[in-house]
């Protein structure tokens, strides 16, 4: 069975999943304010790179 079959399966059994406003709203809040994180991640690590700020949170591997 492809994953497609299975999940239409499981609701055919189960039923549909209940989605509420508020589990909605919930969701795209909390999506849209990952990825607004996101871009920008890369350029601040650039940034203290060219400055010469040393990240002591780094995990050295063995």
């Amino acid at each position: 069975m492809t994953v497609p079959e299975i999940r239409q399966l499981c609701t055919l059994l189960i039923g549909p999943p209940t989605v509420t406003a508020a589990g909605l709203l919930h969701w795209s809040i909390w999506r849209r304010h990952h990825q607004a994180d996101s871009p920008t991640q890369p350029r601040r690590t650039a940034i203290h790179r060219r400055s010469g700020r040393i990240d002591h949170n780094i995990a050295l591997e063995c």
